[in-house]
């Protein structure tokens, strides 16, 4: 029997050893830490060092839940490009909330990252990531690394990352959180009724516990509250969409297609679900080990694979068989 060098740093899966549960710190927000334990016997809240994606539609709520956030850690930084300090205060104080959390202005990442390592909070608030900036770029796959920048910097210290981030104008689709989304540990999204006056919060992903359900959201003077999660319908069909627009791009890009994120009509997908789907099948073809270039096309970023495999040369066909006859002429 050949012995095995482990060169590379695999092992068998039996020796691997699990670490205890990691601690989880309450989310300030009544029900809603029970609904993130993994089961109705299991610990409650959010692991301390977990992202979350905190999506939804102007008017929400999402900074009065990521203000709860930053209390309940206690120890927080509030990255804020919304709103300046003052509003943030003012906001704090009608929530009566009771910690002293630091505050940093948000425009670009570098200053951000620079108040991460020097604040070393175990909570950090970007309220909100459309507000970020790196190298001078706004654009969606400039947030992108930014986002996994900050992430990664916080997770530096065991800190935790709360990105708020909105969705476009229609409500349907994210603005680039698509991408995001696949990014953090927990993705909550929050809709709102302006005509009925209601809200829901929808937890559409959750690494460390349940996922694919929604609860009633109230927000009164009086504090904030969850109800009972019921299934959430809607999550499957997402899923199912964004899967089939990057198994498109992957295909497209294989057949050494010139793709940009403008290309969502080839898909006949959305322009948020087609960007997250070039995305993903951008990183897919990077970890299958081909190589992939970006590329300008009328001045817009594009993907095309190098060296794509040439399509197999068909078979010559046949020359036809025809059925001589002698034909006698009188």
């Amino acid at each position: 029997m050949s012995s095995i060098t482990n060169a590379g740093g695999f092992r068998r899966l039996s020796e691997v050893e699990v670490p205890p549960d990691t601690e989880r710190v309450s989310t300030g927000i009544a029900g809603l830490d029970t609904c993130l334990a993994e089961a109705d016997d299991m610990p409650a809240g959010l692991p301390v060092g977990a992202s979350v994606l905190l999506s939804g539609a102007p008017g929400g709520g999402k900074s009065t839940l990521s203000l709860l956030f930053a209390d309940a850690m206690k120890d927080a930084l509030v990255l804020h490009g919304e709103e300046p300090e003052a509003s943030v205060k003012r906001r704090w104080d009608r929530l009566k909330l009771t910690t002293d959390p630091w505050l940093a202005q948000l425009r670009d990442a570098e200053k951000a990252l620079e108040a991460i390592r020097d604040t070393q909070a175990k909570l950090v608030v970007v309220d909100s990531i459309q507000t970020v900036s790196l190298d001078g770029s706004r654009r969606h796959d400039a947030q992108l690394e930014a986002a996994e920048m900050l992430i990664g910097q916080a997770a530096g210290s065991g800190g935790s990352v709360v990105l708020v981030c909105h969705v476009s104008k229609s409500g349907k689709d994210h603005a680039g959180a698509m991408g995001l989304a696949h990014l953090v540990d927990v993705h909550i999204h929050v809709t709102a009724d302006a005509k009925k006056g209601t809200r829901t919060l929808e937890v559409r992903k959750n690494r460390h516990g349940r996922a694919g359900f929604e609860v009633p959201l109230v927000i009164t003077h009086r504090g904030v509250d969850v109800g009972s999660p019921t299934a959430q319908s809607s999550l499957a069909s997402a899923r199912t969409a964004l899967e089939k627009a990057s198994d498109r791009a992957f295909e497209l890009l294989e057949e050494g297609k010139t793709l940009t994120a403008y290309d969502f009509d080839i898909a006949g997908c959305a322009a948020g679900m087609w960007r997250a789907g070039l995305e993903m099948a951008v990183k897919r073809m990077i970890r299958d080990g081909k190589e992939v270039a970006e590329v300008k096309v009328k001045g817009r970023r594009a993907y095309q694979m190098i060296n794509p495999p040439e399509a197999p040369l068909l078979p010559a066909a046949a020359p036809p068989e025809y059925d001589v006859r002698p034909i006698e002429l009188d």
